[in-house]
């Protein structure tokens, strides 16, 4: 977040959670955006929410849910639902328990994301890839170059290595100090000896 609101963008971030019987993982997706558009989107995935599956009037869950930042999608849909839940940067998000998942599909973010972006649906869904290989290396190392100042999993490994170094130190000062013990050990009773007889009345 840091390297994107550098670039003047603001990140949403969104998941589809399903079905809960087939997989327990899910996947949390993370769209840069301009500022502008990134204000804008609340109210687009509201009205797509809105009108998102069929009407149904036996349906009991509310078509929109407000999820405060604080509070979290968890404790704002029911246990062991199938939910979609939107996040706008760090701030509150949007969420709705899916009730027909034939109804809602998973690409209805990409799908809101592109008419707030104006993008071809041959993008945003994915129909038009590049064939050359070399073209998403290249695309990969740009993306490194530009997270590099804002890697904070370099400073992890940096301190892990500090970490390393002062348990080699502990180590090899627990190894040497039981010989220097026991070197201290054997010559003390003689330098004992050597004092007291050097202090004591017989010996004069």
């Amino acid at each position: 977040m840091r390297m994107f609101a550098a670039q003047g963008k603001d990140c949403v971030f969104y998941e589809t959670v399903s079905s809960l019987h087939h997989s327990r993982h899910t996947a949390i997706e993370c769209v840069p955006m301009a500022r502008r558009d990134a204000t804008a989107a609340p109210a687009y995935f509201r009205k797509a929410l809105l009108e998102s599956e069929v009407e149904d009037e036996w349906a009991q869950h509310k078509k929109v849910i407000n999820v405060p930042a604080a509070r979290g999608v968890r404790g704002a849909v029911p246990p062991q639902f199938p939910y979609f839940y939107v996040q706008f940067a760090l701030g509150d998000g949007l969420a709705h328990v899916i009730d027909d998942r034939r109804d809602f599909g998973n690409a209805f973010a990409r799908g809101v994301i592109a008419g707030l972006l104006e993008l071809d649906p041959d993008v945003w869904m994915g129909r038009r890839r590049a064939n050359d290989r070399n073209v998403d290396l290249a695309r990969s190392q740009q993306f490194k170059k530009q997270y590099a100042p804002f890697d904070w999993t370099a400073a992890l490994q940096d301190a892990t290595k500090l970490q390393q170094i002062n348990r080699d130190a502990v180590d090899s000062s627990l190894n040497t100090a039981p010989r220097n013990a026991a070197a201290t050990v054997e010559r003390a009773p003689q330098d004992l000896i050597g004092a007291l007889r050097a202090g004591s009345v017989i010996d004069k």
